[in-house]
């Protein structure tokens, strides 16, 4: 339910009560007044006291006393991330987040292999319809090329979600518990390691409902099993790739690492070698998505996400260039005598 407020002398009794902390704002509207940080599901009694002046200079002649029981939080679930790796057979679990909400449906769908480029092409690369790039086309045909464009990520239409049966088959449908807080956001792992038909390494889609429920769209992500970690750093002109075991730790050797454009096509591609390195001379700037992957296991990052925030550590010796001088010679420089 909602708010309740009440007057009755019963509901607006303080003995044994504690005076809030706070203090009250007054907004845009002078005859609103909030009180912020206070608690859902609690009885509270707000006394105006008489010779409160008023703008005309009038006072109150008695006070006045309500009794304000705040409403629960509303019902929420949803992923706490996305696009995120699960390290086959030691990933600790999918972690969602709940608020009044004790069970989920969860549905695992699994990307097929031979449709992985339509899959980054429709999530990852976000690739530009002809009316974004300004192009002339057909209105409809953009219309519905658009419409498929998602990230997977929040709340997901089940008419795009419908879009994908043909890229991804479902594997596993279940009802999980969470964590039951009242009033209180609370994480949950589900976990998919222990579920035989999410032990095949590769692209996961997840999408989560309330039971009972039935809405126009689902809580929606996507993951990866798999033990294959990659780091990547770019440069000016090259780049390295660096893939180890997320098992382990240990160097992957035989990684092939390919660097694909919004239409899913490989720029440039080379293997790790046995230090789990692969070597890029030069990376191609229009690329969306690099890709590892080793038979079944996969990893992927997108160009478009963040690179990882080192501000915070020193950096010292010289500055990195393409090209360095070291001058020397046949004999001393200098000779004494």
């Amino acid at each position: 339910g909602g708010t309740i407020v009440s007057t009755n002398a019963e509901d607006t009794k303080v003995e044994g009560g504690t005076v809030v902390g706070g203090a009250w704002i007054v907004g845009e509207n002078p005859r609103l007044l909030h009180f912020p940080h206070i608690k859902p599901e609690t009885r509270y009694v707000v006394l105006v006291n008489p010779g409160l002046p008023a703008r005309n200079g009038l006072k109150l002649t008695a006070d006045s006393k309500y009794s304000v029981r705040t409403a629960p939080m509303p019902p929420s679930y949803y992923f706490a991330s996305n696009g995120m790796v699960l390290p086959a057979r030691q990933n600790g679990g999918l972690p969602i987040v709940t608020v009044n909400v004790p069970e989920v449906d969860i549905q695992f769908l699994r990307v097929k292999n031979e449709r992985l480029s339509d899959f980054l092409d429709r999530v990852i690369t976000h690739r530009k319809s002809n009316r974004q790039q300004g192009e002339e086309g057909s209105g409809s045909n953009d219309d519905a090329y658009d419409f498929r464009r998602t990230s997977l990520h929040g709340a997901v239409g089940f008419y795009q979600l419908d879009d994908f049966r043909n890229i991804a088959e479902s594997v596993y449908l279940g009802r999980f518990t969470a964590e039951r807080q009242p009033n209180r956001r609370s994480v949950t792992y589900i976990p998919v390691e222990d579920i035989g038909e999410l032990s095949e390494p590769g692209v996961y889609i997840a999408v989560m409902t309330q039971p009972g429920r039935f809405r126009y769209d689902s809580q929606t992500t996507y993951f990866y099993i798999s033990d294959l970690g990659m780091h990547l750093r770019l440069f000016d002109k090259g780049a390295d790739a660096f893939v180890s075991s997320l098992v382990d730790g240990r160097a992957v050797r035989g990684v092939e690492v390919s660097w694909l454009d919004t239409m899913g096509k490989t720029l440039t591609q080379a293997q790790t070698d046995g230090d789990g390195h692969a070597l890029f001379a030069e990376w191609p700037r229009n690329a969306k998505v690099v890709l590892a992957r080793k038979g079944k296991q996969v990893s992927m990052l997108a160009m478009r996400e963040p690179a990882l925030d080192l501000s915070e550590y020193d950096i010292v010796g010289e500055r990195s260039s393409p090209v360095r001088l070291f001058a020397y010679s046949g004999r001393n420089l200098y000779r004494p005598g």
